[in-house]
């Protein structure tokens, strides 16, 4: 085994450095691997692919509503109006949620599949 001097230079004015050690002399670098994340849990063998749910009836009209709800949030009724050339109120009337057989019924009921009236 080889060893190493630990003797330093000193500085001008006659102090000494304390000895340096090897280990000491390269810079640690910080942890930087995250930390261990569970593993996700396997498969029963009775689950399938197809278990990521279905599209029922109640889903897709939910669905529907909801995007309806958002666009409605973000259009103007009164540009629609214009466009369509109808008054504000038909077209508040056609897009209202909970009135039987207006557009937003027809729609909701073309999706969930039910026989139009």
């Amino acid at each position: 085994m080889v060893k190493r001097s630990t003797f330093t230079p000193s500085d001008e004015e006659g102090e000494t450095k304390p000895p340096v050690s090897p280990s000491s002399t390269r810079e640690e670098k910080p942890n930087l691997t995250p930390a261990p994340t569970p593993s996700p849990k396997k498969r029963k063998a009775s689950q399938t692919k197809n278990d990521n749910g279905t599209w029922d009836p109640d889903k897709r009209e939910q669905l529907i509503e909801r995007v309806l709800a958002i666009g409605l949030k973000n259009a103007s009724l009164e540009q629609l109006a214009i466009e369509f050339e109808v008054s504000k109120q038909q077209m508040s009337n056609a897009l209202q949620a909970g009135r039987k057989g207006n557009l937003r019924d027809k729609a909701c009921k073309a999706v969930r599949g039910d026989a139009q009236g």
